[in-house]
């Protein structure tokens, strides 16, 4: 149309890029792939929603048109450089592109307000209007529809936990609408394990989804009374009406109990408030405020609410019973769930509540304020995904899924054969040996928990002679980079023998106007794959020795870039140098060589070498002992540095992203003390202009109660942070650190909500868009559909992993 080409007219090598399997085989296994769509599935399927939503702007008489990708170019929004997924505008005259949030935010603005990002004219000089692009997208035909239906298919068949609400589920009650006063969440819990999908009753069976049933029987003593429509001391099948919910007849069955039990009590009890959890986690609205009436239609006497049920239920639990005395009568499974004796096996309903309720509550539902959910493998971030069950015990033998409930005091009993200790009040996990394969079974649980890692021990596998500052400064000696006065962030551009020259001899250091040597930082040089074509055999040499290679190597399964096809241009992830002087030298020692701020992907930051500078009288590393009695260090890392053989290079102090909003508030206190005028809306993490000295981190703990951690990395230490958390560094000695960024299926939500997020809610600036996480995650997915598609003849009754 118009000579572009329209989204069916597509060829199958274009089709190929965008459909499992026509390309190449999956490098996933079956149990990785499930374990990686248990976080992604749910922002994946919203992401296609959003895509869905943005179709739906187009009008009715505008046609779609098609955008081929071509092989090594990054399609980007020629307003706020964001890389293109699918659906965007294009101008037909001069091809000016822009996103889906660029033009629906010109479409929100009037044009009195100031734009965020400047849209670039037309020919001619003529301003573009949004109303006359054309829409496009560039995954051909229905590839994107299909991907995600195979992707709610393969997740139900695998028991892979899910909670979008996407309506591409066919379970009637995630059909619902959310304001009849139960949210999406607790859908799901009543549809646990797939035994309640309508409460229709037929002769105690349960039968399919849309015609299930549940056979009420009589409690003899202490279950509150008998079910509606059930005959004194017998069994009666009881069916909900058909203009009734399954959600009504649930009430009901509660407004009978509840009647006997509170006589006394006519006032309508409020669902209370709904429990969120924290910033980071998923926001599980489980109960809403509203009077039973609006669920049941009954009269002000009718003072049962569904949270009433909850409770006296969970008070009432007697799981795996089949006495009188349950709040309800047990549902029976079909024969195809029949226990190993043959005989069916009952699952009461209080079974399936009792999966959400943390703590059991008495009877006495007097004070009632809060029911307490349990949360199981629930990834940070907005609108994120819970750790999906990935049948790694007992699917394969070479990698057992460790227990999900270890914690610091027992994982010794758990893990015997992975040295390991705790540091920082045994919060921060401290591996050990960078060469055991099954590290990445303990680091797996203090990963999900958003907690940074660190593994020693990498020295003593690299190549020492390829990472000392004299090799440096013999091979590039005319190299040009840009060095940083770490203490007044001024940038100057200089030659790198210069830096070289004074990283272990403070004399060859330039001075400053009040004589002090100066603390250089040569800034991210160099970087990616011009690291690799500069630096081949140290590329190499890292390469070999990363720790956790399942996650930080490039190619590693559970680093989700590695599933980007090559067809694609790839995000920069590194490696990169950071190399900077120590501050041990300096008189003043409230900066950092790295001020506070945060990446958005996860990063590994390795110490490769340790120069400890001479010169001018200096006694360098009794000085790095007196600054680190000021530390909050422990008993472990106070060993470390009594023992000959460790290095201590650089001090880290990280916090969790859920605290950045306290970070932020007090950064800004301290702003306005020292008399700057920061804009509100300027963020001083984004900035990095911020290094908290001791007392101003006493002082976020006594004020906003934001406890981080204190870690010194010694050489060959990797210190690996999650993304979003935000930290920063002193070097201690002269460092020579390499940086790998790598996204994982724990945070990768994270990162979305970091780079994606962020801009649409609160229109702040894109700052960076190097990881690509749409296009990230939909090869991601399309590659696990792939791997779950050809191992379909596997057996599907494994258990859940962690």
């Amino acid at each position: 149309m118009d000579g572009f080409s329209a989204p069916d007219q597509f060829d199958d090598e274009a089709l190929a890029l965008w459909v499992p399997g026509a390309v190449e085989d999956p490098h996933l296994d079956k149990i990785t792939a499930k374990y990686i769509l248990g976080f992604i599935g749910d922002k994946f399927c919203q992401m296609v929603m959003t895509e869905n939503t943005a179709a739906s702007w187009v009008k009715k008489d505008a046609k779609m048109a098609w955008k081929r990708a071509v092989r090594g170019v990054r399609e980007m929004c020629d307003a706020c450089e964001a890389t293109l997924f699918n659906i965007h505008w294009v101008c037909q005259k001069c091809g000016f592109v822009v996103c889906l949030d660029c033009y629906k935010a010109k479409e929100r603005k009037s044009s009195k307000d100031k734009e965020l990002y400047v849209w670039l004219k037309c020919v001619k000089g003529q301003p573009h209007d949004h109303k006359h692009l054309m829409p496009t997208q560039i995954i051909p035909g229905t590839a994107l529809t299909e991907l995600v239906t195979s992707m709610h298919f393969l997740r139900d068949k695998h028991s892979i936990k899910s909670y979008c609400s996407c309506t591409s589920k066919q379970n009637a009650l995630n059909k619902l609408p959310v304001t009849n006063g139960v949210s999406q969440v607790l859908q799901n819990v009543l549809n646990h394990s797939n035994k309640l999908s309508l409460l229709k009753a037929e002769q105690g069976s349960l039968q399919n989804s849309e015609h299930g049933g549940i056979k009420a029987e009589t409690n003899g003593s202490g279950g509150g009374g008998s079910s509606p429509g059930s005959d004194a001391g017998r069994g009666a099948s009881v069916t909900p009406p058909e203009s009734q919910s399954p959600l009504h007849f649930l009430a009901d069955l509660a407004e009978q109990k509840s009647r006997e039990e509170k006589k006394e009590n006519n006032e309508s009890v409020l669902l209370g408030k709904a429990l969120k959890e924290d910033k980071d986690g998923d926001a599980l609205e489980v109960l809403q405020q509203c009077k039973t009436s609006s669920l049941v239609g009954g009269g002000a006497e009718q003072g049962s609410t569904l949270r009433d049920l909850l409770t006296t239920t969970a008070g009432k639990l007697k799981l795996g019973s089949t006495d009188a005395g349950i709040a309800f009568a047990p549902v029976y499974s079909t024969a195809s769930q029949a226990g190993k004796g043959g005989q069916a096996m009952p699952n009461i309903l209080d079974d399936i509540i009792a999966s959400v309720v943390e703590n059991k509550i008495p009877a006495s539902r007097q004070n009632i304020t809060k029911l307490s959910i349990k949360q199981e493998q629930i990834t940070m971030g907005n609108n994120s995904s819970p750790a999906a069950a990935t049948d790694d015990a007992k699917a394969d033998r070479k990698k057992p899924t460790p227990p999900a409930a270890s914690t610091p005091d027992d994982s010794a009993n758990q893990y015997p054969g992975i040295p390991h200790s705790w540091l920082s009040n045994r919060r921060l996990l401290w591996l050990r040996d960078h060469r055991n394969q099954n590290n990445w079974k303990l680091f797996r649980e203090s990963w999900k928990k958003g907690q940074p890692v660190l593994v020693s021990g990498i020295h003593k596998r690299l190549n020492a002679g390829l990472w000392k500052a004299d090799s440096f400064n013999q091979e590039f000696a005319d190299h040009q980079g840009d060095l940083l006065n770490c203490k007044d962030q001024v940038v100057s551009n200089s030659g790198i023998k210069e830096f070289w020259d004074g990283f272990e001899d403070l004399t060859k250091r330039p001075k400053s106007k009040d004589g002090e040597s100066m603390v250089y930082r040569l800034k991210d040089w160099p970087s990616g794959e011009e690291f690799m074509a500069l630096m081949p055999s140290r590329y190499d040499d890292l390469m070999k020795n990363l720790p956790l290679p399942e996650y930080s190597d490039p190619e590693g399964a559970l680093n989700l870039a590695s599933h980007l096809p090559s067809f694609f241009v790839r995000p920069d992830l590194g490696p990169r140098l950071c190399c900077a002087y120590g501050v041990a030298a300096s008189q003043e020692q409230d900066f950092g060589t790295a001020n506070l701020h945060l990446e958005v992907s996860d990063v590994v930051s390795v110490l490769v070498y340790v120069g400890v500078a001479k010169g001018n009288g200096v006694l360098s590393k009794t000085g790095v002992l007196k600054r680190l009695e000021e530390e909050d260090l422990d008993e472990g890392v106070r060993k470390r540095l009594k023992d000959s053989s460790e290095t201590p290079g650089a001090l880290w102090h990280i916090y969790l992203n859920k605290d950045i909003d306290k970070i932020r508030e007090f950064l800004h206190k301290l702003s306005k003390e020292q008399g700057a005028d920061t804009p509100p809306d300027q963020d001083p993490i984004r900035e990095q202009a911020w290094y908290l000295s001791r007392k101003q981190r006493q002082r976020l703990l006594d004020e906003h109660g934001v406890h981080g951690w204190t870690i010194v990395q010694f050489l060959g230490d990797s210190v690996l942070v999650p993304a979003g958390a935000m930290h920063q560094i002193q070097n201690l000695h002269s460092c020579v650190q390499v940086i790998n960024d790598f996204v994982s299926p724990e945070h990768v939500v994270k990162s979305f909500h970091l780079t994606q997020e962020l801009r649409p809610n609160k229109e702040e600036v894109n700052y960076e868009d190097k990881l690509q996480v749409k296009n990230i995650l939909y090869h991601c997915v399309k590659e696990a559909v792939n791997s779950l598609k050809r191992s379909g003849s596997d057996k599907d009754s494994e258990g859940q992993g962690s």
